[in-house]
């Protein structure tokens, strides 16, 4: 006897889900309700909330932020404050870095926050975040016009430098081991960048 088995159609695959992104103007009307309360960024539409800093993280930031202190002067060092972009890229987009270093002191801003066309150079310090700062970031920092944007990589101890940004990316990318140094334009000397992060355990 043979037996009929009826096999079940398979599922019609289901459509991408609508992504809702979200406007500068959105996150100000939220704000007012009290929902968003917390420091986030406004990345490409999409509301990133601050991440508590491991201890690493917040040592690296602390020891750069006193380098370039110590190399340019404090008014040229703008540490986890907001930076504007402009054109199209602003509806979507309200970064935070975790250092700027300006062309010119802080004092020739007094109410706008600075734009790429102010820095000499953007830091984001990484450890959870290094994937969407190596490629997300780098984009929306390239389109900007920073000319120097550097990932800082906790976790591995290395830096990154991007820089030469043409037609929305970065066209130089340099990585710098632990051991390795690294000369910004304009400064006194260079900078090592074993002695931006904790000592080994």
């Amino acid at each position: 006897m043979t037996m009929t088995t009826t096999l079940a159609a398979p599922y019609a695959p289901l459509p991408n889900p609508r992504r809702r992104l979200f406007s500068r103007t959105d996150c100000e009307e939220i704000e007012k309700t009290g929902v968003l309360s917390l420091p986030y960024e406004l990345i490409e539409g999409e509301i990133i909330e601050a991440m508590p800093y491991h201890r690493p993280h917040a040592y690296t930031l602390m020891e750069l932020t006193i380098r370039m202190i110590q190399l340019f002067g404090a008014e040229f060092v703008q540490s986890q404050m907001p930076m504007e972009i402009m054109g199209e890229d602003a509806v979507h987009n309200f970064p935070i870095p975790d250092l700027v270093l300006l062309k010119q002191s802080f004092r020739t801003l007094p109410y706008t926050h600075p734009q790429a066309s102010d820095m000499k150079l953007l830091v984001e310090v990484s450890d959870s975040t290094l994937a969407s700062d190596l490629t997300t970031k780098a984009r929306l920092f390239a389109r900007a016009g920073v000319p120097l944007y550097w990932i800082i990589d906790v976790n591995e101890r290395r830096l990154f430098a991007l820089s030469e940004p043409e037609e929305g990316e970065y066209t130089r990318r340099e990585e710098i081991a632990e051991t390795g140094t690294i000369l910004i334009e304009g400064g006194s000397e260079s900078l090592s960048i074993a002695s931006l992060f904790p000592p080994k355990p």
